[in-house]
């Protein structure tokens, strides 16, 4: 099969949380990639021996990247704990600025099926309409389209010629303060009557069951911040909700994980009397200058940041871009093209199945994971 037939196979597919990632990286798909040592093709048992010798001579070992389905996932937290290692996830700091926002204002959440059923206002903070993530999220609404033109609104720092829906755009630098101002222009409907944000503060005060939508990324720490307190402190004014859209490489999969393994969401260090949690330490940009082992897992994304260490090993994408970088390469088959698997979806609602198009040559990374813990 070529790489052309799975494109079209996968276009023809219901697009879901799972996959929408797989179409904009099924170009760099390979049926023909090989494990590597230090750039050289080998056999799949030497580089199984590689990364066996590498772990035996490696005294601080973190993994990293956690892209992956439920089964892989649960696998290598076992495998993290049995070796004493630390382990997080590729966008760790995604789930610290989310956290940092919920222990600091708390939170009123929604699952989808309130969002598409209940909510008749809608406010995407630091997104805009055309992000992959906010265009499922609103498909998937089904509302009609007088519905959605008339309730859903964008406020970001990047403008676009052409929207849909009402969308503001104010400089990145402003972002957070321009959340703080809504605030105030919410509490106060005196205020909005000839501002630029007048439909917008007339639609959240007549709504019923208005909710807020922030972008978490890794670098909007203070938008996220303040998304969380404008929430709480509308909630005095009238009962406002959030909806939490985690992003993609399966990190609400890696939250729920490491929840079940260990009591916290992410930056975890295995140890004899048990897992520390520590989001500023157990990182891989400052694990890099002190520990000499990184294991990186993505099944998800041919491209991923990686941070690297001394000596690295991938696990995943059979068409990653660097892996001649790699101590160790092993392609592993990905989960909706060549196997099935189970994710947790972006709002962590509930799990999606993804479904096999074809089977290929490739081992499974919890099946790496097997024959690399034997």
């Amino acid at each position: 099969m070529s790489n052309h037939e799975i494109e079209l196979n996968l276009k023809k597919k219901k697009i879901s949380e799972g996959c929408f990632r797989l179409i904009e990286n099924v170009k760099k798909f390979s049926l023909d990639s090989h494990p590597m040592v230090k750039g050289s093709v080998v056999g799949l048992d030497e580089a199984i021996n590689e990364i066996k010798k590498l772990i035996k001579s490696s005294d601080q070992i973190h993994v990293d990247g956690l892209g992956c389905d439920q089964k892989a996932m649960y696998k290598i937290f076992d495998f993290a704990e049995k070796k004493k290692l630390s382990i997080d996830h590729m966008h760790s700091q995604k789930i610290s600025n989310f956290y940092s926002g919920l222990q600091s204002f708390g939170g009123s959440f929604i699952s989808f099926s309130e969002l598409k059923n209940r909510s008749d206002f809608i406010l995407f903070l630091g997104m805009t309409e055309k992000e992959s993530s906010a265009e499922l999220l609103i498909k998937r609404l089904s509302w009609n389209k007088k519905k959605k033109l008339e309730s859903i609104f964008f406020l970001s720092d990047k403008e676009e010629k052409k929207t849909k829906f009402k969308s503001f755009c104010v400089d990145k630098d402003f972002l957070s303060n321009e959340v703080n101002f809504l605030l105030e222009l919410f509490q106060n409907d005196k205020k909005f009557s000839k501002n630029k944000y007048k439909l917008l503060i007339k639609s959240f005060l007549e709504s019923k069951y208005p909710v807020i939508i922030p972008k978490i990324k890794n670098e909007n720490y203070d938008l996220i911040i303040s998304s969380f307190n404008l929430v709480k402190k509308l909630n005095d004014e009238k009962p406002t909700k959030m909806f939490a859209i985690l992003g993609l490489d399966n990190l609400a999969g890696s939250i729920n994980s490491s929840v079940i393994k260990t009591g916290f969401p992410n930056a975890i260090s295995f140890t004899e009397i048990g897992p520390f949690y520590d989001p500023n330490e157990f990182v891989s940009f400052k694990l890099m200058g002190y520990k000499d082992l990184q294991i990186f897992v993505s099944n998800f994304d041919f491209n991923p940041n990686v941070n690297f260490f001394k000596k690295n090993i991938f696990i995943g994408h059979p068409g990653l871009r660097t892996k001649q970088k790699f101590n160790v390469y092993i392609p592993t088959k990905t989960p909706g093209i060549d196997q099935d698997g189970i994710i947790v979806k972006f709002d962590s609602s509930g799990v999606l199945k993804l479904k096999r198009l074809f089977d290929s040559g490739y081992k499974t990374t919890s099946e790496v994971f097997d024959l690399i813990d034997q």
